[in-house]
């Protein structure tokens, strides 16, 4: 029986892996500000209709940080949020094209080309703004050759494939928070692969707007909020830096 239910999940991963090929396929046919164009309006159509929790928790949230803004304004916001995800969605498809015309992306302050030499240990925090995917282009520009540290999609074939398309991001490599086979040896191995990286001198990103259930519990926006104390941990253990 389990035989059959491993067989049976291995071929529905590989019904979505093949869905994702088709559409990075259709993605990448297009040039790159039309396809991010029509997958914005897509997601901003389609997304609250598709994932109503999804959509609300949204709007309750967006009620909690602006209390005072118009319901209609916090509608028109949390679409924009939606149309935003859609825009990265097809950027990230073409990451490559994207970070191989130097006119795209204005890297504003030279620190780390000035610096890339001399700061050691470093862990690159970051939030999901525009496309967060580039927050470490000015790291991975001056040849820092950063890690990052990325939540595991379960179906391997999609995690591998997403990895894949992400690597001239990423030099040093992705490393996930998760168990992509279902192990908790998977996880303790990518806890040790960050702390080695980091503790040799390697520069990590780390994207930590996240709701971590074993995270400390810190005041946002007047509420509760479990958050993401990885990078001060690592940063306070190895006399890294945080930037």
């Amino acid at each position: 029986m389990a035989a059959v239910l491993a067989f049976l999940l291995d071929i529905r991963q590989r019904l979505e892996y093949a869905l994702l090929r088709l559409l990075v396929g259709i993605v990448r046919a297009m040039p790159l500000d039309t396809a991010v164009r029509v997958s914005a309006r897509s997601w901003g159509r389609l997304a609250p209709i598709l994932s109503p929790k999804r959509h609300q928790r949204a709007l309750d949230n967006v009620a909690i940080a602006f209390p005072d803004m118009p319901e209609a304004d916090r509608r028109a916001l949390v679409r924009a949020h939606w149309e935003n995800l859609g825009r990265v969605m097809a950027e990230t498809m073409q990451i490559d094209r994207l970070i191989a015309e130097p006119s795209r992306i204005e890297v504003v302050s030279p620190v780390w080309q000035r610096y890339k030499d001399k700061l050691g240990a470093v862990i690159g925090v970051s939030l999901h703004m525009g496309n967060w995917e580039l927050a470490v282009w000015p790291l991975t520009a001056a040849g820092a050759k950063p890690a990052a540290v990325y939540r595991t999609v379960k179906n391997p074939y999609v995690d591998r494939s997403l990895r894949h398309i992400r690597r001239d991001l990423y030099p040093g490599g992705l490393l996930g928070k998760g168990k992509v086979d279902g192990s908790v040896e998977e996880g303790q191995r990518t806890a040790r692969q960050i702390m080695d990286h980091v503790r040799h001198g390697g520069r990590l990103g780390l994207v930590c707007d996240l709701y971590d259930k074993f995270g400390l519990e810190v005041p946002f926006f007047g509420k509760p909020a479990k958050s993401v104390t990885i990078a001060a941990m690592i940063a306070r253990r190895l006399g890294a830096r945080i930037w």
